[in-house]
């Protein structure tokens, strides 16, 4: 069980709510623990490959320089992203302006298409409200291991959470 998942140390995954809804798993995905982007099982199938730290860097400079953020002159860590790289579906509504969850027929310029699929730590949650992604490496600093945007918010900024919760993993074509 979900429970299990504080001590584990090695890669695994799961469907949020435990669900064997295959039009769910279809539009959602399994939720890895950061054990199965790192370990040496290679979750990504031949040609593709969890994105690195600076692989997600590399998305968020070139959305900024393009012209996708409302606002210029930000860093990864502090950017307007979130509206161009969230799905313009399945997302929450918010009540704060400008937001991911505001307006869903401004999200998606870039085509990303950025589903909220929640998480999973011990119990589900967040479903429709956050959207997380693993990288497979860390940034310079060790510290940041994932990527995530809020329906309350705009950014799409690099996190850091504990490597057994349950996040998506988006895959990159080498």
């Amino acid at each position: 069980g979900k429970s299990d998942w504080r001590t584990l140390t090695s890669g695994a995954y799961c469907f949020y709510i435990d669900t064997n809804d295959i039009g769910f798993i279809n539009k959602f995905g399994a939720l890895y623990n950061w054990y199965a982007v790192t370990d040496g099982r290679n979750i990504a199938p031949s040609g593709w490959r969890v994105p690195t730290y600076s692989d997600w860097a590399a998305l968020a400079n070139y959305l900024m320089q393009n012209g996708y953020s409302s606002d210029t002159g930000y860093t990864f860590t502090e950017n307007k992203l979130g509206m161009a790289l969230a799905a313009k579906t399945d997302w929450l509504p918010s009540t704060a302006a400008k937001t991911v969850g505001n307006d869903l027929s401004k999200n998606n310029s870039s085509g990303f298409a950025g589903f909220p699929g929640g998480q999973e730590f011990v119990s589900s949650g967040f479903l429709g409200e956050v959207g997380c992604w693993w990288t497979s490496s860390t940034d310079p600093s060790g510290y940041k291991n994932c990527c995530q945007m809020s329906n309350q918010g705009i950014s799409f900024y690099l996190s850091t959470d504990y490597q057994t919760t349950g996040k998506s993993v988006r895959l990159l074509k080498q």
